[in-house]
This record gives structure tokens, sequence and C-alpha cells, in this order.
């Protein structure tokens, strides 16, 4: 054989041999990184993703499959300690090249795009947050079909942002057209059947449909214990829901019991500056200030204020609106 072919064959056997090296390292990494995540170790979750997407990088090439997956799971670390603003701005350059690579319907592109309106909607950006829904589910159906698991997702997405964007009217429609081709197609037990009743719930309180909320929640509740556990966010944001529904009808003392208990199981799972938790805590200011105990409730709208303050910044709706809570009680406290 000759030399100058020895020698390329052998580089290509070291080349194939240390490939093959950071793969396995690679993959060993992910399984670490997503246990953090997975443990709710945020911080080292995210130190993880981003040497392990710098490392890809270098080795691989930006628009590898790999070095996508990392940077996905680095931006996904990010939002899970509420650095949305950053995790926003590095998903709009993912989706430029998921777009460019993958196509504008793949899936990896349409992931991150729903990463986004997540981002958009922590960040108050309802209008942004809309526009970039409405391309998801254009995109889930010209792709899927109208009656696909992830077109109804979709969808019921659509009918949450609209909530948030105060156009009830259209979101209740929406999510009503929503939950009967879910029964249908997924079964009443599925996860996106369940998040649809939830939706509903939450847009009847807003439409002053309260026995009606109530009544919705009532029965999802259990199934969701049931399907998800007592201690999933799904669960609790029901059991939030139910809470609001219930003082609305006056059956404040009821609501009171709700919060209170919902708030201590979200501070000892989540965290007490987990969002969920923050609006919970909120709620049950609003709940006490509608039973005139103005003392505990201004507390409870302190706690609020400064932990929307830390984890959402200044400008965000939710934080404003801790903020006029507490000026509010304030103002009339004895």
């Amino acid at each position: 054989m000759k030399p100058l072919l020895v020698f390329f064959l052998m580089a290509a056997c070291c080349a194939r041999a240390q490939t093959d090296d950071m793969a396995r390292t690679s993959s060993a990494d992910v399984e670490s990184a997503q246990a953090l995540m997975n443990a709710r170790k945020y911080a080292g979750a995210e130190k993880m993703f981003q040497a392990l997407t710098e490392a890809r990088t270098k080795e691989l090439g930006a628009e590898h499959r790999d070095t996508l997956t990392s940077r996905a799971g680095l931006i996904r670390s990010k939002m899970a300690q509420g650095k949305f603003a950053e995790a926003e701005g590095e998903l709009r350059s993912l989706i430029a090249v998921e777009e460019r690579v993958q196509g504008p319907d793949h899936y990896d592109t349409l992931a991150a795009r729903s990463g986004r309106v997540t981002c958009l909607l922590e960040l108050g950006k309802y209008a942004d947050a809309e526009q970039e829904q409405r391309a998801v589910l254009a995109s889930r159906e010209r792709a899927l079909g109208p009656e696909d698991r992830r077109t109804l997702l979709a969808r019921c997405s659509l009918a949450t942002i609209l909530i948030h964007a105060e156009k009830y009217a259209e979101a209740e429609s929406l999510v009503r057209a929503v939950i009967p081709v879910s029964l249908r197609v997924l079964g009443p037990e599925h996860s996106t059947s369940l998040y649809c009743y939830s939706i509903l719930a939450s847009v009847l309180v807003y439409n002053e449909k309260f026995a009606e909320a109530e009544q919705v929640n009532r029965s999802l509740i259990p199934i969701q214990a049931h399907v998800f556990g007592p201690e999933h966010l799904n669960t609790l944001s029901s059991r939030s829901q139910l809470a609001k529904a219930l003082l609305d009808q006056g059956k404040a003392e009821e609501a009171e019991k709700e919060h209170r208990d919902v708030l201590a199981i979200r501070e000892r799972v989540y965290g007490a500056e987990q969002v969920d938790t923050l609006q919970n805590c909120y709620n049950l200011a609003l709940c006490l200030q509608a039973e005139k105990k103005t003392a505990e409730a201004l507390t409870y709208a302190h706690s609020a204020y400064a932990g929307r303050l830390k984890v959402l910044g200044k400008d965000h709706p939710n934080t404003l609106k801790a903020q006029k809570l507490v000026e509010s009680l304030t103002a009339t406290k004895p």
C-alpha cells in the first residue's frame, strides 16, 4: 500500500475514533444536564448545556443537529430560571437556523417558535405572542392537518394567549370548538383534552360565568390528579381557578382555604419565586382584600410584588398589577 494512502487511512481512523469518543462524551453530558433539569437544578443544567453547546459548535459546527439540540436545552434551562428575555433573544436566533436547515414546518422549528411564544407571554408581549402563535397554528394545520393532537394543542395555546390579551369572547369560542374534537380524537383523559377544559374554566371566570367555571374545575381536578398527580402544575392551576370562581360567587372562606393550600404546595415543590407561585400569592392577597383582612393581604401583596419585580422586571404587566395592589392596600390600611 502506498505510504500516502496509509497516512490518509490512519488519519481517517483517528478522526473517526475522536468523533466516536466525542459522541459518547456528549451523550453522557446531555444525560447529566437533563438529570439536573429533572432535579430542578436549573443553574447547573445551564452551565452544562452552555459548555456542551460551545464544544459541539467548535467540533461539529453551528448548524449540526447535535449543536442545535444542545442550544435548545440551554434555552430551556434559562426559561426554567425565569430568564425569559435572554431566552427569547436566543430563540429568535435558533428559529432562523432551524428554518434554514430543517424548513419552516419542521417539528424542531415549530418547537422553537412555541418556546418563543411562552417567553413573549411571560414578558407581557401579548400582541407579539398572538402573532407568533397564529403562525405556528397555520404551520401545524398545513403540515399535520386540523385534527392532529399538536394542531389541537396549538389552538388551545392560542386561546390562552387571547385570554392574556383580554379577548375573552374569542378565546371561549375557540376552545369550545376544540373540546369536542379533542374528546373524539384523543379521549377525555388525554393531556390535550384536559388542557382544553382548563382553558375553558379560566375563560369562563373572565366572562363572569362563575358557576359554570366552578363546575368545570370540580370535574377536572380529580381527573388531573389521577393523570398528572396532585402536585402537578396543571392540577394546581385548576385548583387556583376553582378558588377564583368561588371568590367571585361570594364564597370567600372556601376560596381562601383553597388558595392557601395550593400556595403551600407551590412553595414547597416549585419554590417561592416560580411565576405560578407568585400568581398564587397575588390571588391570595386579592382574596384576603375581599374579606377585609387588609394587613394580611398587604403582606402577600408585598411578597408577590417583590418576587415579580425580581423575576419579571419592573415593566411587566403582572409586576405593575402587584404594585397597584400594594398601593391600594396601603392606602386603605387602618
